[in-house]
């Protein structure tokens, strides 16, 4: 009873307004957790999730009015972000 909407990785990356954020992005390392770094923490997982082939992005606001305890506000275009919107054909119509 919605919508589903159809994007890539490139098209999502490239939608961001970058200019208010740092952001991280990587494939997931599944050799288990390390504490070496930062980054190496954020981007690796145990072994036993390696079948997700998880990419993860990290965003870093560069001055808190883009970040709240409830999250991150990121600006995208979605004119970039979407490729396909595909409407259930179960969705009730409005008066």
């Amino acid at each position: 009873m919605g919508v589903r909407i159809k994007s890539n990785i490139n098209n999502f990356v490239a939608s961001i307004n970058t200019d208010e954020f740092k952001i991280l992005c990587g494939h997931i390392a599944y050799d288990g957790y390390t504490l070496k770094s930062f980054e190496k923490c954020l981007f690796s997982k145990e072994k036993y999730y390696k079948d997700e082939r998880e990419v993860r992005f990290y965003f870093m606001p560069n001055d808190d009015r883009n970040y709240s305890h409830k999250g991150v506000d990121i600006p995208i275009d979605p004119k970039t972000l979407i490729e396909e919107i595909v409407l259930s054909p179960y969705i009730k119509r409005s008066a």
